[in-house]
């Protein structure tokens, strides 16, 4: 059904996706008498809802809206529209108020005045058919005419655009995103190469794949197998942090993908079909082949640049600056006692522009920062100094352990206004504004925004980098950490004796053996404890009883379930949430439980912020506070983060909050706690290895406690994962510091000639 209406009043508007919820005034009776305001106007007009994306608010034109009635609890019934489209009167007055809406972009109230004055009721006409007459109005220059054009153009392609794609659930955010990569002609450019959707938000191949098959595509079209090669690439990557793949690899990735889900009769795609569009796909430039390996363009000019400007910096890395007499003041100062390794440690990252310290909690990683950053501002009372680390709940470890108040995230630091919108800075063209800057918890950062950091970096700037190489990697593609080491290039040094703990300690004992695959570990009923249990439903049982124990000892704060798994099986991070709660947390009626997709939320939650978003950033921890409901009214959540921020949550941004009384390891980088509480089951193998689980142990200060089969912990600890992305960003900054040698021998050899007839 459609109806026509005018603009009445705007109810929500979100100006970062342009989805709306408007009132609608009408004389139309057609419209059914349940879904109408009950209020009575003075004007005797029907009031109607409707909501949807880039609707016009203005009452100078009649809108004609398609759609469904739908009912929700909080705007009750509305008109969810699918395709909206503008009724400018034909009259000088109508044409003029359309003009002055603000609808369009570069017409104001004079210059609408001026249109309409040089043009009548032929203005919209000229507008959509010889939009260059507009140059003759009083006002419109060139540039003027261009924006004109764009917002008349952008307005009218993007609701096309959504009404094409309205079937598919697609989101006015993706939308904006396709008509931006595809330009003005989207639609027409989707129905010849259906498979460009798979490059989008919510697009996956089998989706894709059954809009094509509706447009005709046929199995072996050359869409949709290219479709299918980059899909997979993308994939692997995401999915394995690789940066790339084996050519074999992919193609087989793709004609799995290609024959899954095919009728029982279609033929069959063979994999000598494929390799020949891998070679198509290379030749047009839209994957990358380097010695074998394929490349996605991004990755691949992410990884070579980043090789550059490293090697770059090492070209001329060493600071000639006297240190001894500063940092012993400093370490007097401070009080501390330094072993020879961590005076090494801090000459090497003053008397450098580019360095690394690595090492194992305990190793005095922070004694060693303190110092350092200590020294350098006894050396430079005015440098600039910044302190950043990849997560906020990282970075205000940092601050806390250092002393240094303004630590920030490495989102922060660099402008990034969000996860959403990786590409987008704030002052996008501006180096980092620091004179030195030390990064910590380094082995979390991916491969984008090491590439980001570095782009950035002022050419004096000193950047020292500090993390535990044996941590788990980034969640997302790379392994630069442990690239950067294991080139031999980039002055590092490795901190491996325990200082912090007692060194009889078992948690950092029984750490390097997990780290050196070494099973003499004897657990005890104190700091090193294994609860053994069998089967899934009574390792879950155990962690709920063993986490209301521990959290009545030491508060929730303290205690964390870490967890291989997100969702597979009781012992998993969801389960284990949704269980905990019900104990911890239980719905009250009295308290209003907020139900968000297949999410509910109570007040008195323990929840984590996954994304980096409006200054609050992925792993930090807090507690619904309150949950506001109003009849009619807007939903707004109040979450009171453990660093005592408050913020104010609408419904939409609620799906960047999870429970939190068990996480994922990778979730808890970056973090420590007294205790830790990890379920340890064959379920979980496909995930379990050293490196997990001594980046879960090294989570914990005082205590771990780990239930299940301990079989498979000692099977876990012999398993080594950490070499099995596909990087070679350590092979390309030799690559470059080979290059920049020979380059340099050959511009001295060509200067030599010269210099003899200069003595001669």
């Amino acid at each position: 059904m459609s109806y026509k209406g005018i603009y009445d009043r705007t109810i929500f508007y979100n100006p970062d996706t342009r989805f709306s919820i408007i009132s609608v005034k009408t004389n139309d009776t057609s419209v059914p008498a349940h879904v109408r305001n009950s209020y009575k106007y003075r004007d005797h007009l029907i009031r109607f809802t409707a909501s949807g994306f880039a609707l016009p608010q203005s009452d100078c034109v009649e809108l004609e809206l398609a759609g469904e009635w739908v009912n929700n609890e909080k705007y009750g019934y509305h008109l969810q529209v699918e395709q909206c489209r503008e009724i400018v009167p034909r009259t000088v007055a109508g044409i003029k108020g359309y003009l002055s809406s603000g609808l369009l972009k570069g017409i104001g109230k004079a210059t609408a005045e001026e249109i309409v004055s040089r043009f009548g009721v032929a203005a919209l006409d000229i507008l959509e058919h010889e939009p260059e007459r507009f140059l003759e109005v009083r006002g419109i220059t060139p540039e003027r005419l261009t924006e004109i054009k764009e917002s008349y153009a952008e307005t009218h392609a993007l609701r096309d655009l959504m009404a094409f794609l309205a079937p598919f659930e697609v989101g006015v955010k993706t939308a904006i995103k396709i008509q931006q990569t595809l330009g003005m002609n989207s639609i027409s450019i989707i129905r010849q190469q259906p498979f460009e959707l798979c490059r989008f938000p919510g697009f996956g191949f089998k989706k894709v794949d059954s809009i094509a098959q509706k447009m005709g595509v046929l199995p072996d079209d050359p869409t949709r197998v290219m479709g299918a090669l980059q899909v997979c690439l993308n994939h692997l990557c995401e999915e394995k942090g690789h940066l790339f793949v084996s050519a074999d690899t992919l193609c087989r990735s793709a004609l799995m993908l290609l024959n899954k889900g095919l009728a029982p009769r279609a033929p069959r795609l063979k994999g000598e079909q494929i390799r020949p569009y891998l070679e198509t796909l290379v030749l047009q430039g839209d994957v990358i082949s380097y010695k074998d390996a394929i490349y996605s363009k991004r990755y691949f000019i992410l990884e070579d640049e980043t090789a550059r400007r490293i090697a770059e910096i090492l070209r001329s890395n060493e600071i000639s600056e006297d240190l001894t007499q500063p940092m012993e003041t400093v370490i007097q100062q401070l009080g501390i006692t330094l072993s020879e390794k961590q005076r090494d440690a801090v000459k090497m990252a003053l008397q450098h522009r580019l360095s690394i310290i690595t090492g194992s909690p305990g190793t005095g990683k922070t004694t060693v920062l303190k110092t350092v950053i200590e020294t350098y501002r006894k050396l430079h009372p005015e440098g600039k100094l910044l302190l950043a680390a990849p997560t906020g709940r990282a970075s205000r470890n940092m601050a806390e352990s250092t002393g240094f108040a303004d630590a920030k995230t490495l989102h922060s630091a660099l402008g990034l206004i969000s996860d959403d919108e990786e590409d987008e800075y704030i002052n996008e063209n501006e180096d980092i504004d620091a004179d030195f800057i030390v990064i910590d918890e380094f082995s979390m950062a991916d491969m984008w925004l090491t590439a980001q950091i570095f782009r950035r970096l002022k050419p004096e700037t000193r950047l020292l980098l500090v993390g535990d190489a044996d941590q788990l990697p980034s969640v997302k593609p790379g392994n630069v950490f442990r690239e950067m080491i294991a080139c031999g290039l980039v002055p590092t040094t490795v901190l491996d004796r325990i200082f912090r703990q007692a060194e009889g300690s078992l948690i950092a004992k029984y750490a390097k053996y997990i780290k050196a695959g070494n099973d003499d570990i004897v657990f005890d009923d104190n700091e090193f404890q294994f609860m053994e249990c069998e089967m899934q439903a009574d390792v879950a049982a155990t962690i709920q009883k063993v986490y209301l124990e521990e959290t009545a000892k030491s508060g929730f704060d303290r205690v964390q379930i870490l967890s291989p798994f997100l969702a597979r099986g009781e012992a998993s991070t969801v389960h284990l949430n949704q269980s905990i709660r019900e104990i911890v947390n239980p719905c009250r009626e009295e308290e209003a439980e907020l139900q968000v997709g297949q999410r509910s939320y109570r007040a008195g939650d323990r929840i984590m912020q996954t994304k980096n978003k409006d200054k609050i950033f992925n792993g930090d921890v807090g507690y619904i506070r309150q949950i506001e409901h109003p009849p009619g009214g807007e939903v707004k959540v109040t979450v009171e983060f453990s660093d005592n921020r408050v913020k104010e949550y609408d419904i939409g941004k609620m799906k960047d909050l999870l429970l939190a009384y068990a996480i994922t390891v990778h979730k808890a980088m970056g973090s420590e706690y007294s205790t830790i509480i990890m379920p340890m089951l064959v379920d979980h193998m496909v995930l379990l290895d050293n490196n997990l689980i001594y980046t879960a142990v090294t989570r914990a200060k005082k205590r771990v406690i780990l239930v299940g089969e301990k079989d498979i912990f000692f099977l876990a600890i012999h398993r080594d994962n950490t070499s099995k992305r596909n990087t070679a960003l350590g092979d390309r900054i030799k690559q470059y510091c080979r290059l920049f040698t020979i380059q340099q021998e050959i511009a001295e050899q060509n200067r030599e000639p010269e210099q003899l007839k200069l003595t001669g």
